[in-house]
């Protein structure tokens, strides 16, 4: 154990940052123009930005994998046979725990332990995007699989833009009766 309650540290932390950008398909507007086989244009909702019930916003939300340095008191120790965690009240009235391995006398040393968690992360990450879909099927099956989700996708785009053209069609009759 290298530290006491009530010495101040500097805590090594990673996490993922929320990152908002304005929407690349309607540019903020919050509505596209979409030319139907007719060469007709309609404005609809943006689908890109949309978030379920709030519709469209303007803006897609990214994450970013980010360091944070914090300097604490130790306030609570749990020691095991295997290793030694520290524990740090938070502002908001909980609790952080941090492995020794992430806790240091100075700062430049967490910064250093920061820059590694964050290569991690990022690693661990690109290694869940060469994971197959289900690890017990082959190679095969798992192209197979994404090629028929991209028809189904083609499939539900094909059939709702029908829609949306009758849907157009109707509200045009309606507004030339009144």
């Amino acid at each position: 154990m290298k530290f006491k309650i009530g010495d101040k540290c500097w805590y090594a932390r990673a996490g993922q940052e929320e990152i908002k950008t304005t929407c690349p398909d309607c540019d903020g507007t919050r509505r596209i123009r979409m030319i139907l086989a007719n060469d007709e244009q309609i404005s609809i909702d943006c689908g890109g930005c949309g978030l379920g019930y709030m519709g469209a916003t303007g803006t897609i939300t990214e994450y970013k994998f980010k360091a944070f340095v914090i300097n604490a008191a130790i306030d609570g120790i749990e020691e095991t046979r295997e290793n030694t965690k520290y524990r740090v009240s938070s502002f908001t009235g909980g609790y952080y725990s941090f492995d020794e391995k992430d806790v240091f006398l100075t700062e430049e040393e967490a910064v250093e332990r920061c820059k590694l968690l964050v290569k991690e992360a990022e690693d661990a990450e690109k290694e869940r995007l060469l994971r197959k879909e289900k690890d017990t099927k082959s190679w095969a099956w798992n192209a197979s699989y994404h090629r028929r989700c991209i028809k189904d996708a083609e499939k539900n785009l094909s059939y709702h833009k029908s829609k949306l053209s009758v849907a157009s069609a109707k509200a045009k009759e309606t507004a030339v009766e009144k």
